[in-house]
């Protein structure tokens, strides 16, 4: 269900609505309150949450091209019909914009959000810094912040000084965004394995919280040809 929310605000901001990371969040909580074999509250829900213009037609074919509908013997019921690549792309674009608008209720949710979907952690065992490896590519986030100056520049509203005050904050907020995605796989892990978390073994993002005494030789060659 949460694949077809983000699929219905892409569809919705490919049709000039502006579709907010918030209300993405708001529509996903909100769904949860409610029985999602009811197809029209279903579609109510999130037609007040993500849909500010009065155009039920523009969102009705959103809705439709977001979720596969069919009819059991009794109800109607939603199935999602896209893989996980387009989802996680309209994931990166939710935290790109909540990123950009410097979305803080929104930016831990959405990294909640992207551990349960993309980190892969009832898939198999593994160390923390495999699946945060695997969200990060998942994510795209080693291109996040490019993607994002990007945007900034299109919009030619900035000068260079301004645009490097913004470069600043974006990279704090990703790197933050980053420990909020390390912290919750360590959590989940925990909780799975019957044990607290052990926040000294999250994955390092940068060269120098490695351990270098703990790596291998190769590792340890791959670090210095970084430095």
């Amino acid at each position: 269900m949460i694949d077809g929310v983000l699929r219905l605000a892409e569809a919705l901001r490919r049709n000039d609505i502006d579709v907010s990371a918030s209300e993405v969040v708001d529509g996903v909580n909100a769904l949860a309150e409610v029985e999602l074999a009811d197809l029209e509250l279903v579609r109510g829900v999130l037609r007040a949450c993500l849909m500010k213009q009065p155009d039920d037609d523009l969102f009705d074919q959103c809705f439709r091209q977001a979720f596969s509908i069919g009819r059991t013997e009794d109800a109607l019921r939603l199935t999602p019909t896209v893989g996980a690549a387009t989802s996680a792309q309209a994931m990166t674009g939710a935290v790109l914009d909540a990123l950009l608008a410097a979305d803080e209720a929104t930016i831990p949710a959405l990294a909640t959000r992207a551990v349960e979907l993309f980190a892969g952690l009832d898939e198999g065992d593994g160390a923390e810094r495999y699946f945060m490896h695997r969200l990060q590519r998942a994510l795209d986030l080693s291109s996040m912040l490019t993607a994002a100056m990007q945007r900034l520049r299109s919009g030619g509203d900035l000068d260079e000084l301004e645009l490097m005050v913004r470069r600043n904050e974006l990279a704090a907020r990703l790197e933050s965004f980053r420990r909020m995605l390390a912290a919750e796989i360590a959590r989940r892990l925990a909780q799975r394995d019957g044990r607290s978390p052990d926040h000294h073994q999250l994955a390092p993002t940068r060269p120098e919280d490695l351990d270098v005494t703990a790596l291998s030789r190769a590792d340890q060659a791959n670090v210095r040809r970084a430095l």
